[in-house]
């Protein structure tokens, strides 16, 4: 072992750096424990207050021979309000200030309190809340104890989606790909708003009259920010499903098509070009697959992943490949992550798309790019198709598909003579060669079920 000195010291650098790694994610994983319990705690008090909030308003407006629209069922609250005219509430609102601090509860609970007033309050508040919608002014609010994001696809289970939600597209459609997902899942349902616009909105959609929805659709078709037209499109969907549908569709098209200038404080405003493509996806509309191949490559030479996604959702791989080359062929696209994240696009067409196969072939003969980075290219052929953990005895093979796949790699084996690259060729066809074969069973009758004690 003597002879072996720098061996031995870098396995216990190795040994010492996977240490450390594990206690940092440990470390993070506590910190994050932790600063979930505390957004649950304050959410909690949230709710609780904004039920004595209302308890109190009732009493308040009982007091004034002031009908509620809705109801509300709680125990008192410490917290009044002067007034019950709709444009001084606004007003008030408009003037509050939430900082991070001790006060940031109470801060909160009182815009809740105002924005529950306006509700009650009913369709007397609507001119007034219309009137402000229509400045294009706004208060940013801190967002606190955020309800669960939408899922991407709608619950057959669920009465509301099949409700409120239009009809779901055809299949085969490409799946979202929640791997490279750049920014996280749009959120769109709040448990305090995220901002005074925002608010309003939810304010008129539960006052649910005839005039409170024309302002909410007025409000849509004038705004300039991604997130009020997601939210807005919704809450019009349920108060008239499909009503409004061409005027959100509209409404999206044009900002994606002519964009605006954003003050860009808001972390919602990053995600702009994302929540406009979500309204065609809500809509399960595919008309902006005409335009969205033109905006794959921004004018900074970075890949639109919102437009990717957009069209990957929209459209079949293969439909979308010719697409994807161009942008991948141009030139003008130069980021290495960029130029992977297309690659990865093609790869379940591998083999049976020249489009793909081009795309493969580019980056292998690439001088500029490292044998492992190839090695790794050729193994994903397999990897993908493999879909990372066998499959059932039940499962369907993509017979074709894996044949294509083979010719492929002997095609391109027949192209270099690294020997490398030759063994990840031959690893390559040996996990494809063993999806031919029939799964193997294990186990035998009753294998794998849990005895359950009467």
């Amino acid at each position: 072992m003597k002879k072996y000195p720098f061996l031995l010291a870098s396995i216990a650098a190795a040994v010492a750096t996977l240490v450390w790694l594990s206690w940092q994610r440990q470390s993070e994983l506590a910190g994050q424990a932790r600063r979930l319990a505390a957004a649950q705690a304050e959410a909690a008090a949230l709710r609780t207050e904004q039920a004595r909030l209302e308890s109190d308003l009732r009493a308040a407006l009982d007091r004034q021979n002031i009908t509620l629209v809705t109801a509300a069922a709680s125990t008192p609250a410490p917290v009044t309000t002067n007034t019950t005219d709709p444009g001084q509430i606004i007003a008030e609102l408009t003037r509050l200030r939430i900082r991070n601090g001790p006060t940031r509860v109470r801060d909160l609970q009182e815009v809740v309190f105002r924005l529950r007033t306006l509700a009650h309050t009913g369709d007397p508040a609507v001119p007034a809340i219309a009137a402000y919608l229509a400045r294009f002014e706004d208060v940013e609010y801190p967002v606190a104890g955020e309800a669960e994001p939408e899922p991407e696809t709608d619950d057959p289970a669920d009465p509301a989606d099949a409700a409120n939600r239009p009809a779901t597209t055809a299949a085969g459609k490409q799946p979202p790909d929640r791997r490279t997902q750049r920014r996280g899942r749009l959120q769109f349902d709040f448990l305090t708003p995220p901002s005074l616009r925002l608010g309003l909105a939810d304010v008129l959609a539960e006052i649910a009259t005839p005039a409170a929805e024309a302002a909410l659709a007025d409000a849509l078709k004038s705004t300039g920010r991604g997130i009020e037209v997601a939210c807005f499109s919704r809450k019009l969907q349920v108060l008239n499903p499909n009503h409004y549908r061409d005027e959100a569709l509209n409404a999206a098209r044009e900002l994606l098509v002519k964009p605006v200038a954003l003050s860009g404080k808001s972390p919602f405003d990053a995600q702009q070009k994302a929540y406009l493509y979500s309204v065609f996806d809500f809509y399960h509309d595919t008309s902006f697959t005409s335009l969205a191949p033109g905006m794959l490559v921004d004018p900074q030479g970075r890949l639109d992943r919102d437009a990717l996604g957009y069209l990957s959702k929209s459209l079949n791989t293969e439909q979308i490949l010719p697409w994807v080359y161009q942008a991948f062929t141009s030139g003008g696209l130069t980021n290495v992550a960029d130029r992977s994240r297309l690659l990865q696009t093609a790869l379940p067409a591998a083999g049976r798309d020249p489009y793909a196969n081009a795309m493969i072939r580019d980056v292998l003969h690439n001088p500029a790019v490292s044998a492992d980075v190839r090695g790794m290219v050729v193994r994903a052929m397999a990897e993908d198709a493999d879909r990372r953990g066998g499959r059932r005895p039940d499962q369907e093979v993509d017979v074709a598909g894996i044949q294509a796949r083979l010719q492929f790699l002997d095609q391109l084996r027949g192209e270099f003579t690294d020997p490398a690259l030759t063994k990840s060729f031959d690893r390559a066809a040996k996990i494809l060669n063993a999806q031919l074969e029939p799964p193997k069973k294990t186990g035998g009758p009753g294998a794998g079920r849990r005895f359950k004690p009467n």
